[in-house]
């Protein structure tokens, strides 16, 4: 490359002229800007007249560097202290994640970085990441996924940012900052009426067969039993120990919660007679994994009792599909149904708001009536 022209008036500030490339009948011009942070020269480019940049900008820009290192503040990209996403997920996983969340979140965050975002941006470094690229990943996705999936990805890499700014690991902008979220529908509304239910128990339910074989799973069963009489969550079931279950009161605590807000639940006279018939000891997990972990996952007899029922043939739609949330879904619509009020369905399934039920307002219509018979009996009496 030539040598770099100094231009007039701005400390600091340089550019460097092309022969071939032009710009408005022009030569195209890329500018530069000098410093020094701790006695060593820095040089940093800047950009090109072509794309968008001038020499007032690499002005300002030097000028907030220099402001940046008095202030002990430069990005991590300018002091060499930059990391690969990788790098700043694994340390993401096991300072944030695995110490703050629940296994089935872990998991989740985990298939969700190694499908989506490892691939593509792992082996970047974190300020070569630019708001175009993630503008191009959420284009591609959104031709294959629901925009809540999309939202999801690039969430998951705001937040590995943000971490590494608040533990001052990192610094810069992250390249999330100014890109919109997609938004779409993207909630699950299949519920189970009472007779797939009792379909769906039956089937999981260990039932001998005439070569001497079971099907079903006791604890699955016991699992599901659970999941539809209280909306309790996969991971607040999984992550379930004796001393959460109080069978003389008959109700359980679920701790391990998504909010962090614990909250109690009350056993139907059905699902205590099976907890009765469940070997629970305090300390030790209800429902434990093969190795006496938490599950991660619900076992696979459940997907196959439900295929073998058949509740998913010919379903396309992912939302439609009957999953192990969709108990949680049947647990707050059969209160729906039954005229359990919207805040009160909240508060069972541990919601702080009233905006992720109302999804289930249109299964209390009487309920509405209800009230508008009410009010108008208060107006006609003034």
């Amino acid at each position: 490359m030539a040598d770099l022209i100094k231009v007039k008036n701005m400390t600091g500030v340089f550019f460097y002229e092309h022969t071939s490339k032009r710009y408005r009948g022009k030569p195209d011009r890329t500018f530069y800007i000098r410093y020094k942070i701790n006695n060593t020269r820095k040089k940093e480019k800047i950009g090109s007249l072509s794309e968008g940049y001038s020499a007032a900008y690499a002005s300002q820009v030097r000028a907030e560097r220099i402001r940046q290192m008095r202030s002990n503040n430069l990005p991590s990209a300018i002091t060499g202290t930059d990391i690969t996403l990788n790098d700043a997920w694994e340390k993401f996983r096991d300072t944030h994640l695995v110490l703050s969340k629940n296994g089935e979140t872990v998991a989740t965050e985990e298939n969700r970085y190694d499908k989506h975002i490892k691939p593509r941006f792992g082996h970047i470094l974190l300020s070569n990441i630019k708001p175009f690229d993630l503008e191009e990943l959420k284009a591609e996705m959104l031709q294959k996924y629901a925009p809540a999936t999309v939202t999801h990805v690039l969430g998951q890499i705001r937040r590995i940012y943000n971490k590494h700014i608040e533990w001052e690991l990192w610094n810069g902008t992250p390249p999330t900052k100014n890109i919109s979220m997609p938004k779409g529908d993207n909630e699950r509304y299949r519920y189970l009426t009472l007779d797939e239910a009792n379909q769906l128990l039956d089937a999981l339910h260990p039932t001998l067969q005439d070569n001497g074989g079971y099907t079903g799973s006791l604890q699955t069963y016991t699992m599901t039993l659970m999941g539809l009489h209280t909306g309790m969550r996969f991971g607040e079931i999984a992550t379930l120990r004796g001393e959460h279950v109080n069978m003389d009161e008959g109700f359980i605590r679920a701790v391990m919660t998504k909010n962090y807000k614990g909250r109690t639940l009350y056993m139907t006279t059905q699902l205590r007679e099976a907890l009765e018939k469940w070997p629970i000891q305090n300390g030790h997990l209800v429902f434990p994994g093969r190795k006496g972990e938490p599950m991660k996952r619900i076992s696979r007899a459940y997907p196959r009792a439900v295929e073998r029922i058949g509740f998913n043939k010919d379903v396309t739609d992912d939302r439609d599909k009957v999953v192990f949330h969709t108990l949680r879904h049947t647990y707050a619509s059969w209160m729906a149904i039954e005229g359990v009020s919207l805040y009160s369905i909240a508060d069972l399934l541990g919601h702080s708001s009233l905006d992720m039920v109302k999804r289930y307002a249109h299964l209390c219509p009487d309920s509405y009536r209800q009230a508008v018979t009410q009010f108008e009996k208060y107006i006609n009496r003034h």
